[in-house]
């Protein structure tokens, strides 16, 4: 005869390597490849912008994940999937998402002129297309954006 402890226990061994295999806690984890960069408009360092790379699957990036990042005063960023530092390998489509106005006085701010042009905040008209992979040069990651 089992008891019911050694039954409840069991069940909840089996519950947690479930829920661990739902979240993707498999051990092995997501490969994921170091990505940093600076963002520039027309040569000048742009800062606290928002950066997405999206998986372009015309080139064969089927990933669900979308690595994003934003940048600090100096234009310099750092792309994160999840909690993890790093991009999955593949191509991507770029987009950039201008700095936005802070609150005050309980009002909307205005919203600001684009500091780029605006094909950048739409995954259909961006021409940024990058390839995340292992060993890639110094700047490969950078972002040259046009007004």
């Amino acid at each position: 005869m089992v008891k019911v402890p050694l039954i409840n226990m069991i069940c909840g061994i089996v519950s947690v390597f479930m829920i661990a295999s739902l979240l993707g806690c498999d051990g092995g984890g997501l490969a994921l490849v170091p990505v940093k960069g600076v963002v520039t408009v027309n040569g000048d360092t742009i800062g606290e912008v928002g950066v997405s790379f999206r998986p372009d699957s015309a080139k064969g990036n089927t990933t669900t994940h979308i690595p994003t990042a934003t940048a600090d005063d100096d234009g310099n960023y750092e792309l994160v999937t999840g909690a993890e530092k790093g991009a999955p390998p593949g191509w991507y489509k770029v987009i950039v998402t201008p700095p936005s106005l802070p609150i005050t006085g309980g009002e909307m701010p205005a919203t600001p002129p684009t500091p780029f042009d605006k094909k950048y905040l739409d995954p259909g008209a961006t021409d940024l297309s990058i390839e995340v992979k292992a060993g890639a040069e110094p700047g490969a990651y950078d972002l040259q954006l046009k007004k």
